[in-house]
């Protein structure tokens, strides 16, 4: 075959493998722009921002992470809103507007905090682990480990136990193991799995070894619906050590 033939059909070629990789770059570029454009309708009507927050994950499997502070204005404040055809920064942010709340998305989790993060709260979030290791459990479950991860690094001497509790039709977790990540990223890492789920974190003393108080709980939509329904601004474990 001559040269010139030889060189032409390299150039074909080369041209088909473009043409591929351009489509599937639009492809995916058209598949990004739609997730980011989801729209959602939601409606609430004198409900305080908590309740209104964890409705709206709940009802669209939206991961959350809820950062509360003490005297919380999320139980304490109601408010309505009705959009429709709105993009989930728009109705999370419609939520807290006027509150001392902001939102951001980090890792996939629209994640709600106090303007400045209480220091207990930031110190919490920012411990850091080698390895975060897990078995066979529920998304409840894996919050519980967690857990157990942050009461290790506050109190190394002292011991914990956690019930983790599910029905024969619970959503299980195949065991994982994160290396050089955060309380906060696991987390992240958690309420992105499977029908997805948020976290909570109560408020934290400034001091947080000064508390043996749980305060990050994590659920998931498909087994704690009843749970989140229900959750309120106190932690469920404030009578451990009289901390609100």
């Amino acid at each position: 075959m001559a040269p010139s033939m030889i060189l032409q059909k390299r150039i074909q070629f080369l041209a088909a493998v473009l043409a591929i990789l351009a489509g599937l770059s639009a492809a995916v570029g058209q598949n990004d722009k739609a997730e980011s454009q989801q729209a959602f309708t939601f409606s609430m009507k004198d409900m305080p921002l908590l309740p209104a927050l964890l409705k709206f994950g709940s009802e669209n499997h939206l991961p959350l992470g809820i950062i509360l502070q003490p005297g919380d204005p999320l139980c304490r404040t109601t408010k309505s809103v009705n959009l429709k055809d709105a993009q989930a920064r728009q109705i999370i942010e419609g939520i807290v507007e006027g509150s001392d709340y902001v939102a951001g998305n980090s890792g996939g989790v629209w994640v709600i905090m106090p303007r400045t993060v209480p220091a207990g709260s930031s110190y919490v979030l920012n411990i850091h682990m080698e390895q975060f290791g897990t078995m066979r459990t529920t998304v409840q479950g894996l919050g519980i480990i967690l857990a157990g991860y942050v009461r290790a690094h506050l109190h190394p001497n002292e011991g914990y136990a956690g019930d983790i509790l599910a029905s024969s039709r619970a959503e299980n977790i195949e065991p994982f193991t994160l290396h050089n990540v955060t309380i906060e990223e696991a987390a992240n890492h958690i309420v992105n799995l499977a029908g997805k789920g948020l976290w909570i974190l109560y408020p934290v003393p400034d001091n947080p070894r000064d508390t043996a108080a749980r305060h990050l709980y994590i659920y998931g939509y498909e087994d704690d619906a009843e749970v989140i329904a229900h959750l309120s601004c106190k932690n469920p474990d404030s009578a451990v050590d009289g901390n609100r």
